[in-house]
């Protein structure tokens, strides 16, 4: 079980739990998980995007260059494909998209947020 599901468990049997930023009740399914601690949805929409968010982004704009058979400068997306560190199987805690290149070179990108919105 991972830390995530013994922290819901745990609080499930414990009469529920609160955001840890802004102490709100949570009900089942109105928060989402940030660095282990429960967040409710108006804290998680005031903090912006996140690395996942991000992580996100670069995927759609990755894969709609590819079908846009795009080039820039000396790299050329047509027949690319991109992969976020989670669907490449990449064992670290960190986001990102592995960029795979039809002439076989991979790239890493590695996200980390260094400023938070709050």
């Amino acid at each position: 079980m991972s830390t995530r599901e013994q922290i819901k468990q745990w609080m499930q049997e414990n009469g529920g739990f609160v955001c840890a930023r802004c102490g709100a009740g949570l009900e089942d399914g109105d928060y989402d998980w940030v660095d282990q601690e429960a967040w409710c949805r108006s804290c998680l929409d005031e903090r912006g995007p996140d690395e996942e968010a991000v992580e996100g982004m670069l995927v759609e704009l990755i894969r709609t260059a590819e079908c846009e058979d795009a080039t820039y400068g000396d790299v050329d997306l047509s027949g690319a494909s991109v992969n976020t560190f989670e669907q490449a199987c990449l064992l670290t805690r960190d986001r990102g998209v592995v960029l795979r290149l039809p002439g076989g070179q991979e790239f890493q990108i590695t996200i980390v947020q260094s400023k938070g919105a709050f």
